[in-house]
């Protein structure tokens, strides 16, 4: 995440994106399975998915521990929601070999999170984790990027010699499963090895339409990961080559064209 605060205001596509894919794929779940739920929302961000719109979907009958990879959110949604009975906020990479700090909260009977697992490389271990912290019987339902625009983006961007030498590992930071053309049956493979053996995966599309071209400038801003890499007197002129190349893949000045893996897994 390059600007917590900024993400904090400019996450519109995130919240509303994932709002409806709750609502049209939430069938998927059995949120009624357990009379009291202990949910862990990885990739928590803010925090304003999780409370606006989960917590009130689960009548706020949970104990809830969001985790985030990066302190700064971790910091925004603790002072937002921290003070809230039965939510927590803490920083953890869901990847990490040592659950141990997790697992004094759990185990969890549900695992949510949204828009979150594209960032991550090793999604073998993600799911291994996600299964140890699972309860038995307990449910995963959670979203991530299969395609969009971002990598033909960050490819062309790191052609350009102004800033190829902050982009070398460019492609480190584009969706796991973008190229993989069997991806149901890659990730099917990550989710066996981990534990899972009942297992749903489903599709949605875009586009998104921002409501300006400045919410849409700002929210690839505030996820870019190689601005902070930028020298503050181009970072101006970086994010503006950003919105640009963006603009022209995605063939609008304010729509972002997405492909959205729904997964649901149960153990």
């Amino acid at each position: 995440m390059n600007n917590a605060d900024l993400y904090a205001k400019s996450h519109t596509i995130q919240f509303e994106v994932n709002a409806e894919i709750l609502q049209q794929f939430d069938y998927l779940v059995n949120w009624d399975k357990f009379v009291k739920i202990k949910l862990l929302d990885i990739g928590c961000g803010d925090g304003d998915f999780l409370v606006n719109v989960l917590l009130k979907k689960l009548d706020n009958r949970c104990e809830v521990l969001g985790v985030d990879i990066f302190q700064d959110m971790v910091d925004i949604a603790a002072k937002k929601f921290g003070s809230m009975p039965n939510v927590k906020f803490t920083k953890f990479d869901i990847t990490a070999i040592d659950l141990s700090e997790l697992l004094k909260s759990g185990p969890f009977n549900l695992i949510t999170s949204f828009v979150c697992l594209n960032w991550v490389r090793n999604q073998r271990q993600a799911f291994v984790n996600i299964y140890q912290l699972l309860a038995k019987e307990g449910q995963l339902f959670c979203t991530f990027v299969r395609n969009d625009a971002l990598k033909l983006v960050y490819q062309e961007l790191a052609k350009d010699p102004r800033w190829s030498p902050f982009m070398t590992d460019w492609n480190d930071f584009t969706a796991p499963y973008v190229d993989v053309e069997d991806w149901r049956q890659v990730l099917g493979e990550h989710l066996k090895v981990a534990g899972f053996t009942d297992f749903r995966m489903e599709v949605s599309h875009g586009p998104y339409h921002f409501r300006s071209e400045q919410e849409l400038k700002d929210m690839l801003h505030s996820v870019n990961p190689f601005a902070l890499r930028i020298p503050e007197e181009l970072e101006v002129k970086y994010v503006k080559d950003l919105l640009k190349e963006f603009q022209r893949q995605s063939k609008s000045p304010v729509k972002y064209p997405y492909e959205m893996i729904i997964l649901y897994a149960s153990k």
